[in-house]
């Protein structure tokens, strides 16, 4: 049939297009998930004596050293490099993710009742957004 042939390359164009701008919708979420791990705008430190944990309700005993509220001490620094935002295409899905390379970070996500954890925290900071940009691309694709 004439113009059959246009039709499914034209269909695959859209396809591939669509695909393209899914991967970078990803791209972006997996870098702000970086991003706002890296530098979150709550504490990661033991909570101070009478602080509240946002998360837990949890009220703090520690009594600060040193000058100043850091967000990462010292000791977290190799968990904070190791962060990183990442895309993988599979099959059937494009998936945005953000993991620690440190062998500890499973430790500073699940311990101390989460309390130090930021990929879960970063996970869903960043989400709300993207779905709202992948909705208005489809929308728009219509």
């Amino acid at each position: 049939m004439p113009g059959a042939d246009e039709v499914v390359k034209n269909l695959d164009d859209w396809d591939q297009r669509l695909k393209a701008a899914l991967y970078a919708l990803a791209e972006n979420a997996a870098t702000s998930m970086e991003a706002y791990a890296k530098d979150p705008p709550y504490p990661i430190r033991p909570l101070r004596r009478d602080e509240r944990d946002p998360v837990t309700g949890q009220r703090g005993t520690w009594v600060p050293h040193g000058k100043g509220p850091y967000k990462w001490r010292t000791g977290f620094g190799d968990a904070r490099r190791g962060l990183f935002g990442s895309v993988q295409e599979t099959q059937s899905a494009i998936v945005a993710r953000i993991s620690h390379t440190e062998q500890h970070g499973i430790y500073l996500e699940l311990a101390h009742q989460g309390r130090y954890g930021v990929l879960r925290r970063s996970r869903d900071h960043v989400t709300p957004e993207f779905l709202s940009q992948v909705e208005n691309l489809l929308w728009r694709v219509r």
